[in-house]
């Protein structure tokens, strides 16, 4: 299912973060009518949905599965760290375009547990975004209660071409 593009922002920086959102989870760029059966970045973006996307801002959701669950039969954080990570960099990419970055830095902070069967949201949105550097924050949600399930931030530097 595509996700809902802000009005007359389906095209430019937008357009390009939904597509390389997409072919970093499965490979390449997906038709409106595909379905996907395996995933490049297997556990984390398996089942990922991204439901909204505009310049700035980028919502996700993600039903937990056994698959992706800790030992403790909760979501791992590792899968949320990762999908903090690449969610991150996507709503950086709504901004900027198609620029090279890399992540310089990331945290998170893990507040409650994500139980089996549970879905989680993905809120992401961009605090800054300047010549050299963005940043990006994401809210991890249950989705029926809305409480926070982690909060993240990332930073990312963005690479140049080299004087030498």
């Amino acid at each position: 299912m595509d996700p809902i593009f802000s009005k007359g922002v389906g095209d430019g920086a937008t357009q390009d973060a939904w597509i390389w959102l997409q072919t970093l989870a499965f490979g390449a760029p997906l038709s409106s009518d595909q379905e996907v059966e395996n995933c490049s970045l297997a556990l984390a973006c398996h089942d990922l949905q991204i439901d909204l996307i505009r310049a700035g801002f980028l919502v996700c959701s993600l039903p937990v599965k056994r698959r992706i669950l800790n030992k403790f039969q909760t979501l791992h954080g590792g899968v949320t760290a990762t999908l903090v990570q690449v969610i991150g960099s996507a709503v950086i990419k709504t901004v900027v375009g198609a620029r090279e970055g890399i992540v310089t830095d990331a945290n998170i902070s893990y507040i409650s547990s994500v139980l089996l069967n549970e879905e989680v949201e993905f809120e992401a949105k961009v605090l800054r975004a300047g010549k050299n550097n963005a940043v990006a924050s994401v809210d991890v949600r249950k989705k029926v209660s809305r409480q926070l399930a982690a909060q993240g931030r990332i930073t990312m530097f963005f690479t140049g071409v080299s004087k030498l």
